[in-house]
Parts: structure tokens; C-alpha cells; sequence
């Protein structure tokens, strides 16, 4: 090989490095995403669900309607200075399911098809935490899991792009 395709290779060699780094860097490293206690195989993300945000998943056993844990995000994120933000049917702090006769999101009292959305800001209006957690069917048991799925993620207000 040429000295100048070595010095090719080598420079590619760096630049996918630098930007695998890059990529697994905390974009929060100030901020710890309070996960339960409880929490079941617990995943930490950097730049998901999109670049420059970060997110927590985990299941947990716990019954619907789960209020152990909706009660322990609204005391954590209190706790680290931020308020609630509701935001029509996206983040209600309710449990809602889809009703497919009306095509809206419902407020629920039962598992079936339940999900939970809530969000807050800090006190500066600069970065913005979201909850959603959601029980799924169990086809292999025929039921409803008790082992709801919960993400929560955050990013910089002005980087959340929200889909309706």
C-alpha cells in the first residue's frame, strides 16, 4: 500500500471512531432519568427516540392501574424542579385507551388497551421530560400483562418534534 492510502484508511478509521463516540454521548450528563427501583431489565439510550434526546425503558411487575408508579415520577421529577405540562390528549396524566368507534383516546378505568402520558418542564422552559407507559396483551397467555412497559425521555424543548 501507498503511504497516502494508509494515511486514507487511517483518517476514516478515526472519523468513524469519533462519530461512534459521539453517538453513545450522554447529551444530558447532568441529568439522571429517575427509573423505579423495581424496574425489570432497565435500557438507557443516548440520542433516542431522536439526536440530542435521551430515554430510560424498563418493564415492571405492577398491577394496573399502577399508581405506585405514576406517584413515584410525579415525586422525582418534583423533587428535581420540574412542573407538570399538560398538553390536550397527549400528555393528560390520565389513563386513556383507544376507542376505535369514536377514533379519540378515552379516559379508562380497566388495562385493556391502557396507556399513561405525562410530561413536565424545568422552571426554565428548556428541556422537556415524558412518561408513557402501556400495557400490552399477552398472546401467550391470553390476558393482559401485568408487566407495563414504561419509557421515559427527555430532551430540549426547542428539539421536540411531537407527532399527533
Amino acid at each position: 500500500m501507498t503511504r497516502a492510502l494508509i494515511r486514507a484508511v487511517l483518517f476514516i478509521s478515526l472519523l468513524a471512531l469519533s462519530f461512534s463516540i459521539a453517538c453513545t454521548r450522554d447529551p444530558f450528563p447532568n441529568i439522571t432519568l429517575p427509573v423505579h427501583p423495581r424496574a425489570i431489565n432497565a435500557d438507557i439510550k443516548y440520542n433516542a427516540p431522536f439526536n440530542g434526546a435521551k430515554a430510560a425503558a424498563y418493564k415492571i411487575r405492577m398491577p394496573f392501574p399502577a399508581q405506585e408508579l405514576t406517584t413515584f415520577y410525579d415525586t422525582e421529577l418534583q423533587k428535581m424542579g420540574y412542573e407538570r405540562v399538560s398538553e390536550d390528549t397527549i400528555f393528560t396524566f390520565k389513563w386513556m385507551s383507544f376507542n376505535y368507534k369514536s377514533g379519540e383516546w378515552e379516559k379508562t378505568t380497566t388495562v385493556e388497551g391502557a396507556r399513561y402520558t405525562a410530561a413536565w418542564v424545568d422552571r426554565q422552559k428548556t428541556n422537556k421530560i415524558w412518561l408513557y407507559i402501556a400495557y400490552r396483551y399477552d398472546g401467550a397467555n391470553a390476558a393482559w400483562n401485568v408487566t407495563p412497559e414504561v419509557s421515559i425521555n427527555i430532551a430540549k424543548v426547542s428539539d421536540f418534534k411531537e407527532t399527533k
